[in-house]
């Protein structure tokens, strides 16, 4: 199932109550006022949260395949009377009995990702509301009471309150986090609220005037402490709770008659539109969680016989408070700071049954969320083509984590084989550089030797022409060479010289040969 896991505290994290505590709270079993919830609410000081939740707990469990999640081309056994609508996100189709939230389903997402195997109403219950299975041991705690816990609202507000009696209460933190419980509105009855109004027909003035004498009757009797206390007949904790009531800010938020008639027409004048709007006043004013409860043969989405003709009934009141709830809270600029969802406790079986109803479904039910951190126009989850069975946001998120990780190997094995390529190209421009560097070395080798031969040529053609031009010299006459050089002198001379340059003559080589 998809939850979040309200807490991990042990259970002996929570503070024990006194024996004093409970004999000012009363009788055990007793309804806590609040008084009594103030009064268990004395603990050290927490930070308050900006934000806020209301939780519309459609009890009953309506069907998930004749409201969000309709299946047209389904047998007529399966698909049932409703026809879909479009909506303001493309492919997104509601019931034709949701027109109001067809329009503005760009403020809020549709979940179809819900899966469980709790079918009966108690446990379902247990487990939607706490995100836990029921346990013989453990007594979880609903969210509104975790919130309580974490995020104390001001000492003038209750942090949880739950409109008509919460299912399962605060478990094991104990009653200092119960909801304050505020009975269903009605129009035009004036509404009150167990705890906020003043118990035995006291007034504010009244109590008021009776405060005053406490504050004389503490100079008269300043001597007497024990005394005083039992004059006093009250701690702290109602004195808070008396001025919880006393400000006028606080009450407002439970007055609905505070109200436009025209505000009262949007949200509409029933139960549902009017516990709304309430819940609406009471995030304005501050309250941090609020549980929206409308209990069976009020709002009853246990839809075993005449699905169809019930829903008929239910859903246009649906419709019209929560679309007004989106359009209050986004228009007072809360829809961002408050989260919004409505949910059953389980879905309803895929084919209509023989008295025209649909039984429980664990297997595939859905939800509606909106505001806080939750992306509008969207679709989280499918179910197959008979509503029957969910592909599990889970799995969906495992594939997604499994396709990474292949990703991320194929990733790894191209970069290993690019640096493979990259050294074997490293290599061989080290072997091309080398080749090059060894061709230099011997082309530089082989023009040394080439010269060293050249030259030792040379050197050799020199002593030749030196020799040529000995033998020349002792060859001719003394006589003839006194006047100057002849022309075999001169011949031997040429010769000579043209060795020396490198050049040997063709007539050098004949005189050699």
């Amino acid at each position: 199932m998809l939850h979040g896991s309200p807490t991990n505290a042990p259970m002996n994290s929570c503070r024990a109550v006194t024996r004093r505590q409970l004999l000012h709270v009363g009788a055990l079993g007793s309804a806590l006022t609040l008084a009594d919830l103030l009064r268990l609410r004395a603990a050290e000081p927490k930070p308050n949260a900006k934000r806020s939740a209301i939780f519309i707990f459609l009890e009953g469990a309506p069907s998930h395949q004749d409201t969000f999640d309709l299946k047209p081309q389904a047998p007529a056994e399966i698909r049932g009377d409703f026809q879909p609508i479009a909506t303001r996100v493309r492919g997104l189709h509601l019931c034709e009995h949701l027109p109001q939230l067809a329009q503005r389903t760009d403020k809020f997402a549709v979940i179809r990702g819900i899966t469980h195997n709790v079918a009966d109403h108690g446990l379902a219950k247990k487990y939607l509301l706490t995100g836990n299975k029921s346990s013989q041991t453990v007594s979880y705690p609903e969210y509104g009471s975790v919130v309580s816990h974490a995020y104390p609202s001001r000492e003038d507000l209750p942090t949880y309150v739950s409109i008509d009696e919460s299912f399962v209460g605060p478990g094991y933190l104990g009653s200092r986090y119960s909801p304050l419980t505020a009975d269903k509105p009605k129009f035009g009855i004036p509404y009150s609220v167990r705890g906020i109004s003043l118990e035995d027909g006291l007034t504010v003035a009244k109590y008021k005037r009776q405060t005053e004498l406490l504050k004389d009757l503490d100079l008269a009797f300043r001597e007497f402490e024990d005394l005083d206390d039992q004059v006093r007949g009250m701690d702290r904790f109602q004195q808070q709770a008396y001025e919880m009531i006393s400000a006028p800010a606080t009450r407002r938020a439970f007055d609905l008659s505070q109200e436009a008639n025209s505000e009262n027409e949007r949200f509409g004048k029933h139960e549902f539109g009017q516990s709304l709007l309430l819940a609406a006043r009471l995030v304005e004013a501050g309250v941090h969680f609020v549980t929206v409860r409308l209990r069976p043969a009020e709002f009853d989405f246990d839809t075993h016989q005449d699905n169809f003709p019930r829903l008929r009934k239910l859903l246009p009141p649906f419709d019209r408070g929560l679309a007004a709830l989106l359009d209050r809270l986004q228009d007072r600029g809360l829809l961002e700071s408050t989260t919004v969802m409505a949910a059953g406790e389980f879905g309803r079986t895929p084919k209509i049954n023989g008295t025209a109803g649909r039984d429980h479904w664990a297997r595939a039910m859905c939800a509606v969320m909106a505001g806080g951190d939750v992306q509008g126009g969207q679709v989280l989850g499918a179910t197959d083509a008979t509503a029957a069975s969910t592909q599990k946001l889970l799995d969906k998120e495992r594939e997604k984590h499994r396709a990474s990780k292949r990703a991320a190997k194929l990733a790894a094995d191209q970069a290993k084989g690019l640096k493979q390529a990259l050294d074997t190209e490293k290599q061989k421009t080290a072997a091309a550089e080398e080749r090059a560097r060894q061709f230099e070395v011997a082309l530089f080798e082989e023009r040394a030797r080439s010269a060293k031969a050249l030259a030792e040529q040379r050197a050799e053609c020199l002593e030749a022409a030196v020799e040529v031009a000995r033998e020349i010299s002792q060859s001719q006459p003394p006589q003839q060479l006194a006047p100057g050089p002849g022309p075999p002198a001169r011949r031997a001379s040429t010769q000579a010289t043209e060795l020396a340059r490198g050049a040997p003559s063709t007539s050098v080589w004949k005189s050699m040969s």
